[in-house]
């Protein structure tokens, strides 16, 4: 009976440990998630404001999907670093801003919702929308592996 008990609480005491281990790592990843979404849109705001998105793209993982509202998908890094650039080479757009209203950390993907903003060098909004973004946990930290989003404002009618 002693032996029951005994491994009975060896049992309990190993489920407890891991549990505090497992919570422990959930939220130093939220945190770590959290901290790189404010890096990233920080690092999009002055990429946009200098004219070079090159730091923003470090943000996407190598085999990453972009999925821009009336426009084909961007595949992969190169790709996606090319269609930032164009938008900030453009010179329409000086400003871009987004905020998560929503984060969540499942194991080792982050999902990322929010809202987003785009003005011109007069501070004019040329479109907003919402937004999703899927993040992965890497060696390298946590990297964006499908990023969408979509405009609030209407199309203009049919002629």
């Amino acid at each position: 009976m002693n032996k029951i008990r005994s491994l009975t609480a060896g049992a309990l005491a190993c489920a407890a440990l891991f549990l505090t281990a497992t919570q422990t790592f959930a939220e130093a990843s939220d945190a770590s998630f959290k901290a790189t979404l404010e890096k990233a849109g920080k690092v999009a705001q002055d990429g946009i404001a200098s004219g070079d998105m090159s730091a923003f793209a470090d943000f996407y993982a190598e085999d990453a999907w972009v999925f821009p509202p009336n426009e084909p998908a961007s595949k992969g890094k190169a790709a996606i670093k090319a269609a930032w650039q164009a938008m900030a080479d453009s010179g329409n757009v000086k400003g871009l801003s987004w905020w998560a209203t929503r984060t969540e950390v499942i194991g080792h993907a982050g999902v990322e919702y929010g809202d987003w903003v785009v003005k011109d060098a007069s501070g004019k909004v040329l479109d907003q929308g919402t937004f999703l973004a899927v993040w992965k946990h890497t060696a390298d930290g946590w990297k964006m592996i499908a990023d969408t989003w979509n405009s609030s404002t209407p199309l203009p009618a049919a002629m």
